[in-house]
């Protein structure tokens, strides 16, 4: 489709802001999800580009949202697996 190159981009925002900045991504058309998560960053976006001038724009987009303080992207290097659905009934002991 023209949307080849995957990245993970971490977010670090203002504790207020949080809600309404993944509010804001949410709606963007190249991302795919969006988690609220612990740890170093506070959200964590998987999103997909045509190509590194395409996902330039939507980082430096990214920092301009108000409350956002700093990102961290990690260009995907190679799909291990990408399945958008859980198989219901799966064994605990896989």
């Amino acid at each position: 489709v023209g949307f080849g190159l995957t990245a993970v981009v971490g977010i670090k925002a203002r504790g207020k802001d949080i809600v309404r900045i993944e509010g804001e991504i949410a709606e963007n058309p190249r991302v795919m999800q969006v988690y609220d998560v612990t740890g170093e960053y506070d959200i964590i976006v998987v999103a997909k580009f045509r190509d590194r001038a395409d996902m330039n724009r939507f980082v430096k987009w990214l920092l301009s949202l108000e409350g956002v303080e700093k990102t961290n992207t990690s260009v995907v290097m190679d799909i291990v697996k990408e399945k958008p659905s859980i198989k219901l009934g799966i064994s605990e002991g896989l």
